[in-house]
Parts: structure tokens; C-alpha cells; sequence
């Protein structure tokens, strides 16, 4: 298979992992922007069988995925019709790792994205209604309206809010809360201008990022809309487990209600903050980030008291993978009867 060219010289040697508590566990999906070249490699070299979830996803999107997701360069890797079968592709795998090894969510959450192998985790979504989901968001993402993100720092949500309300030039509204101290505007470029400005005087911080359009707002109610029709058009089941949406902020298992939300959520605002207080408040201490990179580890700790004790395990990297694919080597060599 042509995997093995691109695999042959990721030769790293995986440290090891405790994953013996059996504790409830939340699995937690990252979205867009937790990428990186070389990502799913390990994965990928321990775990062979993960090649042919990838190559449903070329087949629905058709694009290069294992290409670009192991060899780069990263501008191809960065674009949003294929970042984002791409994404979800490596988490679904994942997600079947995890099960082959024994481990079940008690409940999930998606950030943005990260929301429809969340629904897969949860049996909410089948794979193969899954990764064209993703091929179809990543499709009318990429043809996104003029405008775009900002990323806004020393600004207390509470002063942006009033800062926004007082913005009339364009169009701008909060689209991330992400932490106490990282939140997201989507908008127009007259509207992140003006605020930008405001924010300025202020004595806050803005970046624009690198996306395609004013995602999470009412300008991208159109592709929201086309989106809608895909949606509709999927069975979604009831959740095997808990499911918290990032849209509302929200426990649900119920299929239609977990759908009815989905409807709305690309042009909703994303409310990492507010979920996660949510399911720190159900008791939960026992965290895996189900994908690559460790943003969702980063949230965490801005969002949780230093003082609190939890634990959290990215498998993208450190000691979990490796120990991952032993739990999985010894239950395949388990004598059933």
C-alpha cells in the first residue's frame, strides 16, 4: 500500500502511558487550527487498519489527505476543504482506537468541528455520514463571505460585549469563548476595523487569524443554510453516551434534539468556556483529547482553577499512543470462547 512511502521514516519510539483508571472519562474533539504536518503518522504506523477510514475521505472529498497530512507542505494542509475531512478523518480513527482497546466515553464534546467525530464517539453519526458531513462543511467553508476572525486578548468579555453593542459601522459579533482569556470576533472588515479600534483605545490586543470568512456569525448564514440540507438529510441517533454541544452549552442523547441543534451551529457562537464549566460541574476529572495537537489541553488550563486536580491525556502526543496500541495488541491476542 502506498501508506507505507510516506510512513517509513517516522521510526520515534512512543514513551509509555498509565491509562488503568477506570474512572468516567470525557473524550474531547478539537477543530480547525489544531493541525500540523506529520500529524497521525504514529498512528498510522501502529494501527494499519486506520488507512481505510482515510481513504473513504478521499474517495468522498477527493482529495490528496494522506498526502498532505503526512507530507505536507502545510499551506496545502491549511486548506479548509481539505483540512476538514482531514481532521475528522484522524479523529474517527482515533475514536476506533480507543474502542478496540476498551475504552468507552461517559461524554463527549466537539470544539466547532470537532463536533461531528464527536457524534461519531457517540453513535450519533455513522462513518461514513460523518466524513462526507465533514467534506461538505469543509466544501462551503472554503467558499466562505468576505470578512473575517479576530482574536482578542486583555479585554474582559463583559467590556468586549459593551464595545461590540457600540459598533456600527459593520457587522461584528463575539464567535469563541474559548476561556477567560481568549476570545473570538467574527465580522465584516468595516466592523473589525471599527472595533479593532475600540479595543485599542481600550487597552486590549487584536490579531486577525488565518481563516476564510466570518465563521460562528450571521454572515455565514448562507453557507449555514446549504449546510442545513446535509444535515437534514442524515440520520442521527440517540448517543450512546452523553453528548455536551459547544453551541448551547448543553448535556443531551436525544438524536433529534442533538440534530436541531447541529441545524444552527455553524452560525452560532462557539461556547468552549461555558461548556466545559458545564461538564466540570457534572464531576467529571478524567479528560482525553481525541485528535491532534493539545489546544483543547491549553483551554483547559485557562479555564479550570490551578487549584483543582484533573487529569488530561492529548493522544496526538506524549505517552498515551504508545500505550494505546498495547492495550490493543493484548486484546487481540486474548482466547475467546
Amino acid at each position: 500500500m502506498y501508506l507505507a512511502s510516506f510512513l517509513s521514516e517516522f521510526n520515534t519510539d512512543l514513551p509509555g502511558s498509565d491509562m488503568t483508571s477506570s474512572s468516567p472519562c470525557v473524550w474531547l474533539f478539537p477543530g480547525q487550527g489544531s493541525q500540523a504536518v506529520g500529524m497521525g503518522a504514529r498512528l498510522l504506523k501502529g494501527y494499519p487498519s486506520a488507512e481505510r477510514t482515510f481513504e473513504l475521505a478521499e474517495d468522498l472529498s477527493g482529495q490528496p489527505i494522506l498526502k498532505a497530512m503526512l507530507r505536507g507542505p502545510e499551506t496545502a494542509l491549511a486548506q479548509t476543504e481539505l483540512l476538514q475531512p482531514t481532521l475528522v478523518a484522524l479523529s474517527c480513527v482515533y475514536v476506533d482506537l480507543m474502542r478496540e482497546a476498551g475504552i468507552s466515553p461517559h461524554l463527549v464534546a466537539g470544539h466547532s468541528l470537532g463536533e461531528l467525530p464527536a457524534l461519531y464517539a457517540a453513535d450519533v453519526l455513522q462513518l461514513e455520514d460523518v466524513l462526507r458531513l465533514a467534506v461538505r462543511r469543509g466544501q462551503l467553508m472554503s467558499q466562505g463571505p468576505a470578512g473575517g476572525m479576530m482574536s482578542v486578548k486583555y479585554c474582559e468579555q463583559s467590556l468586549l460585549e459593551e464595545l461590540i453593542a457600540k459598533t456600527e459601522e459593520g457587522i461584528v459579533c463575539l464567535a469563541n469563548i474559548n476561556a477567560p482569556t481568549q476570545l473570538i470576533v467574527s465580522g465584516d472588515e468595516a466592523g473589525l476595523a471599527a472595533l479593532a479600534d475600540r479595543i485599542s483605545q481600550a487597552s486590549g490586543e487584536t490579531q486577525r487569524l488565518n481563516v476564510s470568512g466570518a465563521w460562528h456569525s450571521p454572515l455565514v448564514g448562507g453557507a449555514a443554510y446549504e449546510f442545513s440540507k446535509s444535515l437534514s438529510l442524515t440520520d442521527f441517533a440517540d448517543a450512546s453516551c452523553d453528548v455536551a454541544m459547544s453551541s448551547t452549552a448543553r448535556i443531551s442523547t436525544n438524536g433529534e434534539m442533538i440534530k436541531n441543534t447541529m441545524l444552527r451551529q455553524m452560525s452560532s457562537p462557539v461556547l468552549w468556556h461555558q461548556t466545559i464549566d458545564l461538564i466540570w460541574g457534572e464531576g467529571y476529572r478524567k479528560y482525553y483529547e481525541v485528535g491532534p495537537g493539545k489546544v483543547l489541553k491549553g483551554l483547559m488550563r485557562r479555564i479550570v482553577p490551578i487549584s483543582e486536580a484533573y487529569a488530561f491525556s492529548g493522544l496526538e502526543t506524549g505517552t498515551t499512543l504508545k500505550h494505546l496500541l498495547k492495550q490493543l495488541t493484548s486484546r487481540s491476542g486474548e482466547v475467546t470462547s
